[in-house]
């Protein structure tokens, strides 16, 4: 017992000195400092915590730049506006490559018909940039909205073909190029079809189209030679004319006027 009080006794001692301690102006200092720092380093781990949920739970889109300063700002805009320019649409499958001639079997391998399908798209493409300048498509620009622009365009080079076929062939590419499912073979077929009778009606009417070029400057031709041929012909009758001297009769009438004038004195 005795020992017990004396440790209690100890314990109230040891308690009532640290109270009764002067608090000089290095020890308030250094208190303040370290009081500081902790209630900093808690603020910092609940904002992050709380960042970090927000995040989890928010679905925003941020916005480019954002948290930078105005010039970075600035000029991650620029370069984002000028990326949208940057577009380059390579040829999947060259002519050489083997996969154009492999047997595609079913279940297996449909990333080859999806290619086959994308790069057939370009002879469309080909076509309606012969038909007309104006008509290539350019690069990133989306397949459907080209068709129909293509067709509601004055030049009227897709007049002829249904809309159904346009919408059928644009199908198709985005599928090949965009769909989640199975591009089959059987699915390929049928766009080189349906291609294949936009093509048709399309260079039916470049023939047409360079057919009536052809006229036009064979006519063209034609009447710069009949230009030709009389402006030749006035140069030699002002030629003659320049050349026959006067006979007989006054110094203004020309030889044939002279002659005349002459037979009809003998004959008098």
């Amino acid at each position: 017992m005795d020992n017990v009080n004396s440790a209690g006794n100890n314990t109230q001692t040891t308690t009532r000195n640290i109270f009764d301690l002067e608090w000089t102006g290095i020890n308030l200092l250094l208190v303040l400092i370290y009081g500081f720092i902790t209630v900093l380093l808690v603020a910092i781990f609940a904002k992050r915590m709380i960042h970090r949920v927000s995040l989890k739970f928010s679905h925003s889109v941020e916005v480019e730049g954002s948290g930078a300063n105005k010039s970075l700002k600035l000029e991650i805009r620029t370069r984002m506006e000028e990326a949208i320019n940057f577009a380059y649409e390579p040829t999947l499958l060259n002519p050489g490559d083997d996969r154009l001639n492999m047997d595609v079997k079913p279940g297996h391998f449909y990333f080859v018909n999806r290619m086959k399908t994308v790069d057939g798209f370009r002879n469309i493409d080909q076509v309606l940039g012969d038909l007309n300048k104006d008509l290539y498509r350019p690069k990133g620009k989306n397949v459907r909205q080209h068709l129909f622009d293509a067709k509601s365009h004055s030049s009227g080079c897709l007049r002829a073909v249904r809309t159904n076929q346009l919408q059928a062939l644009a199908d198709f590419y985005l599928q090949a190029r965009f769909g989640t499912e199975p591009y089959h073979f059987e699915d390929h077929l049928k766009f080189l079809d349906v291609e294949a009778e936009i093509v048709a009606i399309l260079r039916q009417r470049t023939h047409r189209k360079r057919t009536k070029d052809k006229r036009k400057e064979l006519h063209r031709q034609n009447a710069a030679t009949v230009e030709v041929q009389s402006t030749s012909v006035d140069d030699v009758e002002v030629t003659l004319k320049s050349n026959l001297s006067p006979l007989g009769g006054s110094s203004t009438q020309p030889l044939l006027e002279g002659v005349v004038h002459n037979a009809s004195t003998e004959s008098v």
